[in-house]
């Protein structure tokens, strides 16, 4: 059984469709002959064909887990109100958390408190519940959701080791407990664990992912984001391959700025769902860095052209690309807690000055010299914007990996006066400097005049291939 499931853990899954589960509230029998068939109209039937091999399925509404007969809801409806032991179940009361604005984590007072043996029992339960009920393949055990479970984390402060021990006991215990079910019924439950990139982060909250994956007790990782700092992939995915475990960060550049593809103005969801060259940025970054597949979030339409492009490199190469700078390592600073850096969940924006900015990490996920002639023609250029201050008396240069670039130009020919205005400014020059993986930029700015300002800040830089 223990050998099945690692073949189960290392099957190919290039896309994972994460389905909320609510499309039961939107099927149409009526139109779609069966209920079953209604169902699957909504979200699933369409994916025929495509790039998705796995749907990791919400189960609040169908399989009635948070109902108060389910096993989940049992758990949140307190199984003796009456006791007033319960009143230290959860983290907060009302009355703190309206005290407080979301994501501030304080706001999040129905979070549970891990300390509570009940709470981790039933918990346990729970999973035993869903495992023997359900003709499943697998349990994700998201412990990205909030990423609060004892009172220390509420107050901003990490954990102790004596509470890792125990989230990690209850790791431990349901992989117990679902493993017991697998062998009743003959067929492995995979344990997947969702968790954040950050290993210092998860560990200050209770979560030991090392400790998970040295005693094997998830056979799946996934990686969720949702703070303003969202370092690379490559240090968890490097722990996670060396423990033979799979890593499926979820694919979200709707969390980033649009590309040019669709004007480098504010944009809505929408338009960044529809953002193609920005999608394959991130795919392709992120493969680069260890990804061995990826979870599509709260997208929930099965006809958009992701679930057919994005999951494999051969559907994404001579395609239009962008690649966004998203990371600022400064970001991190002295902050020991995800609730230290979910305050807005806004990437920062740096200043740069004759000193330079601060190196800033751009991943890149294929070559940039010059495809071979005659095979096809491809235009690259670097773009920065400057958020204000930009006048025709500055000097601007950057570096890429050390290399100076210095040749600019105002995007759409924009004419820089003595007046300061915000602008895009373009290399074209120089970008061969580039590599795959990790490239680091720092941008540099000096003035010619005393009225204008001796540094500016940029909020933006991204690398667009336009085939």
């Amino acid at each position: 059984m223990t050998a099945e499931r690692r073949e189960l853990a290392q099957r190919r899954r290039r896309l994972i469709f994460n389905n909320d589960g609510d499309d039961l509230f939107s099927m149409r029998p009526d139109e779609h002959g069966s209920a079953a068939e209604a169902l699957l109209a909504e979200r699933t039937t369409a994916l025929w064909g495509s790039q998705v091999d796995s749907i990791w399925y919400y189960s609040t509404h169908g399989m009635r887990l948070h109902h108060s007969g389910g096993p989940l809801g049992r758990l949140y409806g307190c199984p003796d109100p009456d006791d007033t032991a319960t009143d230290k179940w959860s983290l907060s009361t009302r009355e703190e958390g309206r005290r407080h604005r979301y994501p501030e984590i304080r706001s999040l007072w129905t979070a549970w408190n891990f300390e509570v043996d009940a709470i981790r029992d039933l918990t346990v339960e729970a999973m035993r519940e869903v495992a023997r009920t359900y003709d499943i393949d697998g349990i994700e055990l998201d412990f990205w959701r909030f990423t609060c479970y004892f009172p220390e984390s509420m107050r901003h402060e990490p954990v102790t080791a004596a509470h890792r021990d125990l989230m990690t006991d209850l790791v431990r215990r349901i992989r117990h407990a679902v493993d017991e079910e697998a062998d009743r019924r003959g067929r492995p439950v995979l344990l997947a664990g969702r968790c954040v990139g950050d290993q210092e982060i998860s560990r200050n909250a209770g979560l030991d992912v090392e400790a998970w994956l040295e005693e094997g007790l998830v056979d799946l990782l996934s990686l969720a984001y949702g703070a303003e700092h969202i370092p690379p992939i490559g240090p968890l995915a490097a722990l996670a391959h060396r423990h033979e475990t799979p890593l499926y960060p979820i694919l979200a550049p709707h969390r980033k700025t649009p590309a040019a593809a669709i004007g480098r103005e504010h944009a809505s969801k929408l338009e960044h769902y529809g953002n193609l060259p920005a999608w394959r940025g991130v795919a392709r970054a992120l493969r680069v860095q260890g990804a061995d597949g990826f979870q599509l979030f709260n997208f929930f339409n099965p006809t958009r052209p992701q679930w057919w492009q994005v999951g494999e490199e051969e559907t994404m190469a001579g395609k239009d690309t962008v690649y966004e700078w998203d990371f600022l390592p400064s970001q991190r600073g002295g902050c020991r807690t995800f609730a230290d850096l979910r305050l807005t969940r806004d990437r920062w924006p740096v200043e740069a000055d004759a000193e330079g900015t601060e190196p800033l990490p751009l991943f890149v996920g294929e070559e940039i010299a010059p495809p071979p002639a005659g095979i096809q023609k491809r235009h690259a250029s670097l773009c920065v914007h400057i958020t204000g201050g930009l006048t025709r008396h500055h000097q601007l240069w950057l570096t890429v990996n050390g290399s100076r670039l210095d040749r600019w130009r105002p995007a759409a020919l924009q004419l820089l006066t003595d007046d300061p205005v915000a602008a895009w400014i373009e290399f074209h020059d120089g970008l061969q400097a580039f590599r795959t993986g990790r490239n680091e930029i720092r941008v540099f700015v000096r003035s010619t005049s005393p009225a204008a300002a001796a540094r500016l800040t940029i909020d933006r830089i991204q690398l667009e291939l336009t085939y």
